[in-house]
C-alpha cells in the first residue's frame, strides 16, 4: 500500500495499520478541527461511531491510503455574477501527471440543455462530452469562489458515503443556493424538492466518474437472483457469450493485472462495486440470434469489423 502526503484538507482520507494481532485496521477522517482534534471512524462501521485522535498520532502510527479522486463542492459566482453551485472531481492519477483540470463537472443553476427545458443542472465530462469543448469550458469557468468543501474519494465509495462526509452546514448552504435559483422559475417547471445530490444523480455525475475507472453501472441490486441479468449485461457489452462467471465484492487490494480470466467491474443500484470474472465461450456464436435478420456485411458493420 502506497503512502501519500497529508494535505491541509483531509476529510475522507483513509489510514491503515496492523494491530498487535496482525489484524488490518482502517480508519477514515470525518472532520479536522485542529491538530489536536481530528474526528475519525472505523471504515467498516457507521460514520456516527466516531472518536477523536491527534493528527501526530495518525501520522506516526498509521499509513495513508492514496485516494482515487477529490470531490470539490463549491458555491461560486458565475460570469454574470449570479450565485451557483459547482461540483467537480479531479482524478488523483491526473494530478500525478500534472493535470489539475476536473474530469467531470456539475453546475446546478443552469437549465439542462438536453431536457427541453424541463430540468435544471448539467454535468459534463472532460472526455467524450456530447456538448463539445465549449460545454466543458463553460462548466469550469467561474468569476469567483465563495465557499468550498473537499472530500477525498476512493473508487469503492458509494455516492451516499461521499455525501455523508460533507458537513451539514455545507449541505444546507449548497441546497439554499439551488432553492434561490428555483424560486426564479415556475415551480411546476422543474422537479420538486431538487437538491444537489438529486442533480448529481440525474445528470450522470457519478456514472461519468465511473467511466474514468472503467466501471460499468447496472441499475439492479446484484445478488444470486439477478445473476442472469448480470450475465446478459456482460455478454451484451462484450458481444460474446461467457462461461464460468464468478462474482465477488471488489476492493483495491485485488490486483486485476494478475487475473487469468476476463473481468468487468460493475457498480449496482446500491453503489457497491462487484468484480465479475469470466471466460468467453467461443463454442457459441453470439450473433446467431440476429443472423436471420441481417446480412453478414451488416453484422460486421454493427460489430465494427
Amino acid at each position: 500500500m502506497k503512502k501519500s502526503k497529508i494535505r491541509d484538507n483531509r476529510v475522507g482520507m483513509k489510514f491503515y495499520r496492523y494491530n498487535a494481532n496482525k489484524e488490518l485496521e482502517v480508519i477514515r477522517i470525518k472532520r479536522v478541527y485542529s491538530k489536536d482534534k481530528v474526528v475519525v471512524f472505523n471504515d467498516n462501521e457507521p460514520i456516527t461511531h466516531t472518536r477523536v485522535m491527534k493528527l501526530d498520532q495518525i501520522l506516526n502510527d498509521w499509513t495513508s491510503l492514496v485516494p482515487d479522486a477529490t470531490i470539490s463542492f463549491n458555491i461560486v459566482k458565475d460570469t454574470k455574477n449570479n450565485n451557483d453551485v459547482m461540483i467537480y472531481a479531479v482524478l488523483v492519477d491526473d494530478m500525478k501527471d500534472g493535470n489539475i483540470l476536473p474530469y467531470v463537472v456539475c453546475r446546478t443553476n443552469v437549465v439542462n440543455p438536453v431536457s427541453s427545458g424541463k430540468l435544471f443542472g448539467n454535468t459534463v465530462c472532460r472526455e467524450n462530452s456530447i456538448q463539445g469543448r465549449d460545454g466543458y469550458r463553460n462548466a469550469i469557468t467561474v468569476k469567483s469562489y465563495i465557499k468550498s468543501c473537499i472530500v477525498h474519494m476512493y473508487m469503492t465509495d458509494t455516492p451516499f458515503r461521499i455525501i455523508e462526509l460533507i458537513p451539514n452546514n455545507n449541505i444546507h448552504n449548497l441546497n439554499a443556493i439551488i432553492a434561490e435559483f428555483v424560486k426564479k422559475y415556475d415551480a411546476s417547471y422543474f422537479l420538486p424538492h431538487s437538491n444537489f445530490n438529486h442533480i448529481l444523480n440525474y445528470t450522470g455525475f457519478w456514472t461519468m466518474l465511473d467511466y474514468a475507472w472503467k466501471i460499468e453501472n447496472l441499475p439492479i441490486i446484484i445478488n444470486d437472483s439477478s445473476i442472469d441479468i448480470l450475465t446478459k449485461f456482460i455478454e451484451d457489452k462484450r458481444t460474446s457469450y461467457i462461461k464460468d462467471l464468478e462474482v465477488i465484492n471488489y476492493d483495491k487490494d485485488i490486483d486485476l493485472t494478475k487475473l487469468s480470466s476476463d473481468y468487468m467491474l460493475v457498480r449496482d443500484l446500491e453503489g457497491v462495486i462487484y468484480l465479475a470474472t469470466f471466460f468467453k465461450d467461443s463454442s457459441r456464436k453470439y450473433t446467431e440470434n440476429i443472423d436471420n435478420c441481417l446480412k453478414p456485411n451488416e453484422i460486421e458493420s454493427i460489430l465494427g469489423k
